[in-house]
């Protein structure tokens, strides 16, 4: 798919006359005719596929390398399927697929032309308007923010170009026909999470956050860096005691929507990378769920009702409401503190990890830090 520029001429061997039969657009060596001036074929030498008279384009490809893209403020619930074409030099939607999601369009001011690499015209052969900017989602919990020339194109809603392919650099299996990771880069810039999305966090970039200087030393304490870091171990680490002789938990792996598909891969990779969970080989397996957040997006829960059961509790009570209550009495300045990724900052004990373990449709995996829903956690 060539864009802008002039288009090329289309000569296609027109300006050849064949030996054989005389007619223009073919060469002797792929003339239908036989040698006796039949119309049986005669096989040709070259390597080439052959084009019969009746048949002016090869069919295309049957195989192509796609991804599943979402465009989650238009059509959060909805994927549609994404041509990764290394042959389009630019990135395109369908003016159809646009219309459905009611995607604002903007008129360019120099309309160009678009091709195919054959020097056909795609659609109406122009290229005249542009999405705004959108969020589009991939694979991986691969969030951007790109515009896309709009052309007819309804056997491809979207076709990610050179330009898309040079800027996230991703890792293709060609013999798998998918794309099977992002480059290092997009690690920081694409792969994160998106707001609401889940319960971890991303690192800020800059702080714009301005300290007082007789506050500079507590800097380090608010530091949403160091938030999203995998902490040392403490005295205070997560354990977790087994009953003697139990029989371990094994659950299986819950269906989940588009929707949460799409935040567990988010949440999954930016667990990865931050180094809160890690691949496991634990005969554990707890399932893996959400539950809805009251402002909207995603709560990863795990199911660890199985291993609660076996788990050894503390036998020390918590403290009454009422009692706490009471110790404030007589107080006039009260601070509260609200602790950033709190269960985050807490470690499992070193050697309980497999305990952990839950599965997804993408793997089993354990965590080194302390989740939700476990026995005698806070």
């Amino acid at each position: 798919m060539e864009i802008g520029g002039a288009a090329p001429r289309r000569t296609g061997g027109r300006g050849l006359s064949c030996t054989r039969c005389g007619h223009r657009g073919h060469t002797v060596d792929r003339c239908w005719r036989g040698p006796s001036g039949s119309s049986e074929g005669r096989q040709s030498t070259a390597s080439a596929p052959q084009v019969s008279p009746h048949q002016p384009h090869p069919e295309p490809p049957v195989d192509h390398l796609y991804t599943s893209v979402c465009f989650p403020n238009f059509s959060p619930h909805f994927q549609y399927k994404a041509l990764v074409d290394s042959g389009a030099a630019g990135s395109f939607m369908d003016h159809g697929l646009a219309k459905r999601l009611g995607i604002p369009l903007v008129q360019l001011d120099h309309p160009f032309p678009v091709h195919a690499l054959d020097s056909r015209p795609l659609g109406s052969g122009q290229v005249g308007e542009v999405t705004v900017p959108l969020v589009m989602q991939t694979w991986g919990g691969h969030v951007e923010r790109l515009s896309l020339f709009i052309i007819d194109s309804p056997a491809f809603p979207v076709v990610l170009g050179i330009p898309w392919l040079a800027t996230h650099n991703p890792q293709i299996s060609w013999r798998q026909r998918a794309l099977t990771g992002w480059s290092r880069e997009c690690s920081g810039r694409c792969i994160g999470v998106s707001i609401g999305a889940t319960t971890v966090e991303s690192p800020d970039q800059v702080s714009t956050v301005h300290i007082p200087s007789e506050y500079a030393d507590l800097a380090i304490a608010f530091s949403k860096t160091k938030a999203t870091q995998l902490p040392p171990h403490r005295q205070g680490d997560c354990a977790i005691n087994l009953q003697a002789d139990a029989v371990l938990p094994r659950s299986h792996v819950y269906p989940l929507s588009q929707e949460e598909t799409v935040a567990m891969d988010t949440y999954v990779t930016e667990s990865l990378r931050q180094g809160y969970i890690r691949p496991s080989k634990s005969p554990v397996s707890s399932s893996f769920f959400f539950v809805k957040k009251k402002e909207g997006g995603l709560r990863p829960c795990i199911d660890y009702r199985g291993l609660n059961a076996i788990t050894v509790g503390f036998s020390y009570p918590l403290p009454l409401i009422a009692t706490a209550v009471e110790s404030f009495h007589g107080a006039r300045f009260f601070t509260k503190l609200d602790l950033r990724s709190a269960y985050n900052l807490v470690r499992i004990r070193e050697g309980d990890e497999w305990k952990t373990a839950f599965s997804t449709t993408s793997g089993h995996y354990e965590y080194l830090v302390m989740p939700y829903g476990l026995k005698n956690a806070p």
